[in-house]
């Protein structure tokens, strides 16, 4: 099963901000972008000797780290790798705004009950989707228990 990739989604923003310049971003604000994603896949190569990882997988710590990456390896000042942080979570923020389906794989045996169930129900989900009123009402009750 495919599951969605950081370098993926980076990829897919600076196609969509390609087609921005110059009438609503500039040349350098796109290029900005292009060596941000260059530095991340270089960060990743020498942290971890991967040159992409699943958006499930950026944790705090991995935030942290590039950031301490940009300081150290390409000497760059605390403002400038925060603007290196900034457009490395927007690009995340936009990657969770476009809805873009992960399709994560599953152990053998949900797996077969999710077979099961597929022909009962067609295109409908088969477990129930909650809306965020809903879960919060199902954590309240919990807390309380």
């Amino acid at each position: 099963m495919v599951v969605t990739k950081l370098v993926y989604q980076f990829e897919r923003h600076n196609a969509h901000y390609s087609k921005l310049v110059p009438s609503v971003i500039t040349v350098k604000t796109y290029s900005r972008y292009k060596l941000t994603l260059s530095r991340l896949i270089e960060f990743m190569q020498s942290q971890y000797g991967i040159s992409d990882i699943q958006l499930s997988k950026v944790t705090l710590e991995f935030i942290e780290l590039f950031f301490s990456f940009l300081k150290e390896k390409h000497l760059c000042s605390y403002n400038t790798a925060t603007i290196f942080i900034q457009r490395f979570r927007s690009v995340v923020n936009y990657a969770a705004k476009t809805h873009q389906p992960a399709y994560i794989s599953l152990l053998k045996i949900p797996l077969q009950i999710l077979e099961k169930y597929k022909r009962q129900y067609n295109d409908e989900p088969i477990f129930p989707i909650n809306s965020n009123q809903k879960m919060n009402e199902y954590l309240k009750e919990t807390a309380v228990i």
